[in-house]
């Protein structure tokens, strides 16, 4: 995931607007009598605890999906080399450009259950314990 250059002025203004954006969350949730605490704040960034603390100290850089997640549920604004991201700037190039592969084509369990008979099944015993027993089995399914 691509991450923006380290710039210590926007480092500091992402850690700053992030704190202001749990500030305000938290005063939105207080007039309903609730808290909106960093473990909220965590979950709704898809974070760890321990990620969102670094982001609030300016220890480290989030990710651009982090910040972009911030800035749709927080608001929170930011400001890189005098130009106003949007959340458009932090989207992920990889997501946008590259088509979904379809999933692989697979059989439905039935289907292949259907398609066992007793010549297709073996079942050996490899080892022997006291404690435990283990064998080796196998299916075989013809094709089609």
């Amino acid at each position: 995931m691509a991450r923006l250059a380290l710039n210590h002025e926007f480092l500091a203004e992402m850690s700053h607007q992030l704190r202001e954006g749990l500030r305000r969350q938290d005063e939105e949730a207080r007039k309903e009598g609730k808290r909106y605490t960093r473990v909220h704040a965590a979950a709704d960034l898809n974070v760890s605890r321990a990620s969102l603390q670094f982001y609030l100290a300016g220890a480290h850089t989030p990710s651009s999906d982090v910040l972009r997640r911030a800035m749709e549920l927080w608001g929170i604004e930011l400001t890189y080399r005098g130009r106003k991201l949007t959340v458009l700037d932090l989207e992920s190039p990889i997501r946008t450009n590259m088509p979904v592969p379809a999933p692989p084509l697979q059989l439905s369990l039935w289907d292949s259950i259907k398609g066992l008979h007793n010549d297709g099944l073996s079942v050996k015993v490899e080892k022997k314990s006291p404690q435990s027993i283990t064998l080796q089995v196998e299916i075989g399914f013809k094709a089609r």
